[in-house]
């Protein structure tokens, strides 16, 4: 589980949130990146511990003290922001969608090596697994095929793995079709595999893959 805040102005967080013992009996991981004056909190946990993660960011954002002033003004731009994005989001879509079908060759470094090492019966980690699969339903892949992916895997388990793709693909469980993890969040799980000058342009594998494509410039 990723729990993720708005980015925040830096001159607000004097000094950087810190977490506590019992944090990390929790297996919380914390990382906080910058963007020229800007710092964005990321909470990474089990799932079980959901409300505690919650918990921690509201209160390392109520600790920030804004005055109403402030938070009516970051909001307004943040929304302006969103709304300028998706404008501009949708009107390329009209134009320019993704292929039904994947196309291999537009894979970001990190995908390609997770599906070269699927392949091969290499382990993935759970986040490797969750990245790959939640990559390849976004563009395309049919939740079947990818099934059929993971029997080169020791310890494969039809009726599991099944279960799990299609609870990625939205289809069991939650009902939530689950995006791939962001880049930082990759970089945290030391899953920011062969880099390329491409990927310094973008923060998500999807993004890459979309540029790759030439769908956004």
């Amino acid at each position: 589980m990723q729990v993720q805040t708005e980015a925040i102005p830096l001159y607000k967080v004097n000094p950087p949130p810190e977490y506590p013992p019992a944090a990390r009996k929790r297996g919380f991981h914390f990382n906080a990146h910058t963007d020229h004056d800007l710092m964005t909190l990321e909470v990474s946990l089990p799932a079980e511990h959901l409300e505690f993660g919650l918990n921690f960011v509201k209160e390392k954002i109520f600790a920030l003290k804004l005055s109403k002033d402030e938070l009516e003004r970051e909001k307004t731009i943040i929304i302006e922001e969103i709304n300028q994005n998706l404008a501009q989001r949708r009107k390329e879509f009209q134009a320019k969608e993704l292929p039904k079908d994947a196309v291999s060759s537009a894979y970001p470094p990190c995908i390609k090596r997770l599906y070269e090492l699927l392949l091969a019966g290499q382990h993935l980690s759970h986040i490797g697994r969750f990245t790959l699969t939640s990559f390849l339903l976004k563009i395309g892949v049919e939740d079947i095929e990818l099934t059929k992916l993971y029997t080169s895997t020791s310890d494969f388990d039809e009726k599991l793995t099944q279960y799990q793709v299609e609870h990625i693909a939205g289809k069991k469980g939650s009902r939530i079709k689950y995006n791939p993890p962001s880049c930082s969040t990759l970089k945290t799980h030391g899953l920011c595999l062969n880099p390329d000058d491409k990927c310094k342009k973008i923060s998500h594998p999807l993004s890459y893959y979309e540029k790759k494509l030439g769908i956004f410039s």
